[in-house]
Formats: C-alpha cells, structure tokens, sequence
C-alpha cells in the first residue's frame, strides 16, 4: 500500500484531522495562520535569546538575520530591541558592584520589554538604599549602552517616585501576609456587612424625606402600611338617577358624578340617614 493510500485509510481515524507528522511524511505544508506563525516565531526569538550571550558575536548576528526575515507578531519589537548587542562581546570585571551590574545589564537585555521593565524596577526597589553607592563604583560604556534606563536612575542616586511607592506597596503587602488568619476572616466579613448596613440607612432616610414631603398635615411612618383612599360612596337617589339615564340617555342630560360612578363598578346606592 502507497504512502498516500495509507494516509487516506487513516483519516477516518483521526476524525479527518491527522497528525502534523503524518502530513508531513507525505511531503505536503499545512497552511498556517497567522496567530500559529507569530506563536512560533515568538518561540524562536526566545530560544535565541536564551542562548544570545553563549553565541559568538558572528553566529549571533547570522541568527538575529534569519529570523528578522520572517519576523511577524508583536515578537518582532523583542527581537529588534535584541540587535544593538549582536557585537557585544561581554567584558569582564574585578569590582564585584561592576560585575553584579554588569550581569544584571547582559540578563536585562535579552528580556522581552514588558518583563525587562518589571525586573529593572524590582531590583530598583530591592537595591534603593545602595544606588548611590552602586552608581560612584566603576562601570563600562558597554553596559551603560545595552541598558541606559538603569543607569540614568543610578546616575540619580535615588529611585524614582514610582519605585519608592512600590516599595511601599510590597512593604504593605508583606504586612498583610503577617496579619493572623482571624483578623483577615473578620475584616472580609464585616467589610461588606458595614456597606449593606450604611445602603439600608441611606435607603431608609430617602424614603422618610420622600413621604414627608406630601402633604404636612399628614403624619407618615416609615414602617406603616399603605392606606388606600376610601371608594366614593352614592345615595340610593343618585344610583336611581343614573340607571333612569343610562335607559333614557337620548332624552336626558349626563348627572353629576355618573362617569365617577361607572369607573367605581356601578356600586349600590347607600340610604341616606
């Protein structure tokens, strides 16, 4: 049986959808879409720059070369950011604050953006009592050029305002991780009950101001049931009145209160005292 005999036998197993390598064992390219090839492009770019810094400076370029031809995805702002240092060759350095440096620049580098400038900034926070200290030791021109945000913060000699209120966001953090399991179930109960409780009296005033508000010589209460009004009452006179003009409608005109007596039910008329 030929390979393409095969492979058509087999479809039906796969649910009409084989295998990546069966596919290829007949020689044919599955299309690709476009969020597959930026997924896998983005693989590659990662891969490379794990292994940038082993890479000879030659080998590096080769490698950034090949894969900007087929850069797509948001991968292609990473890998572009990777080229300023195809030819840097790392050097190395006696004071061991250089050398702590020095790492930190070659392991920022070769992160993608977002996650470079979560890293700096938390080694900013951990490191913010000793910038000026770091900034007044030796560095290298290289350095300062693969990242030049680090070191215009240590040219500083202080973190920024954001880093400091980071710090003190963790330092809070930190505190709440020590607070005893009790007081945290307390506070997450209570919290809500103290809203729920604060809307009910809101709800409350509102509805007392909205029924004082009607007539003033009316006394309202907040948990008094709602009256209602009274049915207008007719005299046995005026219920004979209107049945006398609803057969004589033609030769009669309308009595007082016929429409309001309709609209009640035509109730029975109520002898007068």
């Amino acid at each position: 049986m030929t390979p393409r005999a095969t492979f058509l036998r087999a479809l039906p197993r796969h649910g009409f959808a084989p295998p990546e390598a069966d596919v290829a064992a007949l020689g044919v390219a599955l299309p690709v879409t476009p969020a597959e090839a930026a997924l896998r492009f983005a693989a590659e770019v990662r891969r490379f720059a794990a292994e940038f810094w082993e890479l000879a400076p030659a080998d590096r370029a080769a490698r950034w070369h090949d894969l900007a031809a087929r850069a797509t995805g948001s991968a292609a702002v990473w890998l572009r950011e990777l080229e300023p240092g195809l030819d840097v060759v790392p050097v190395g350095h006696t004071d061991p604050g250089a050398a702590e440096l020095a790492a930190l620049v070659r392991e920022l580098f070769v992160l993608p953006p977002r996650t470079r400038a979560a890293r700096r900034n938390r080694w900013l926070m951990d490191n913010a009592p000793h910038l000026s200290a770091l900034a007044a030791g030796p560095t290298h021109d290289t350095d300062a050029g693969l990242e030049p945000r680090l070191f215009e913060w240590l040219a500083a000699g202080a973190a920024p305002g954001r880093i400091a209120h980071g710090t003190w966001v963790r330092g809070r953090r930190h505190w709440r991780k020590e607070e005893r399991p009790g007081e945290r179930e307390f506070r997450r109960v209570m919290i809500p009950l103290g809203l729920v409780g604060w809307a009910v009296l809101i709800t409350l005033v509102v509805m007392n101001h909205r029924n004082s508000s009607g007539d003033p010589t009316t006394t309202h209460s907040l948990f008094a049931p709602a009256t209602r009004p009274a049915p207008p009452q007719f005299t046995e006179v005026e219920v004979a009145r209107f049945w006398f003009y609803e057969h004589h409608r033609a030769a009669h005109p309308v009595p007082d209160r016929y429409h309001l007596w309709v609209e009640s039910g035509r109730p029975h008329g109520v002898r007068a005292p």
